[in-house]
């Protein structure tokens, strides 16, 4: 292998690392805004004058649920194309690779001939589980209101 060949493969591995860095700061986001609307629609769920509160607290808790709905459909489709760029980045591993350079050595792990989207599971877990208790502060201004 040239030095140039060398040096446009490790070029294209790290474009795809910055992309996969890319996606998963996007989830990321993903999951601090929606939980940013949720905890701003419960701080609205306690301006409601009492008369109209239970009515409003039910509303504002819908809107928390469909929010978080949005969430979770939005961190599915950038996991998916997270799954994406992992698998494009593999090309460019198995480049270099089988041109001489010992990945298995210098990181100390196997790497996949594919991945899937269930890759982070622990994390698509984490934020779920977080989008989903978002919607519990506007629930409870809610039933506080009954």
């Amino acid at each position: 292998m040239s030095p140039d060949d060398l040096n446009f493969a490790c070029t294209v591995y790290a474009k795809r690392q910055e992309k996969i860095e890319a996606h998963k700061l996007q989830k990321w986001d993903v999951v601090k805004w929606a939980v940013t609307i949720n905890v701003a629609l419960a701080s609205a769920a306690v301006l409601f004058d009492q008369g109209s509160k239970a009515n409003a607290g039910k509303g504002l808790t819908v809107l928390a649920a469909i929010v978080t709905v949005l969430g979770l459909s939005l961190i599915l489709y950038y996991n998916k194309r997270l799954t994406a760029a992992r698998n494009e980045s593999i090309s460019a591993e198995r480049f270099l690779a089988d041109n001489g350079i010992k990945f298995e050595a210098i990181t100390g792990t196997k790497h996949p001939t594919s991945v899937n989207w269930l890759y982070d599971w622990e994390e698509l877990l984490v934020f779920a589980l977080i989008l989903v208790m978002s919607v519990a502060p506007v629930f409870v201004v809610w039933k506080l209101a009954l």
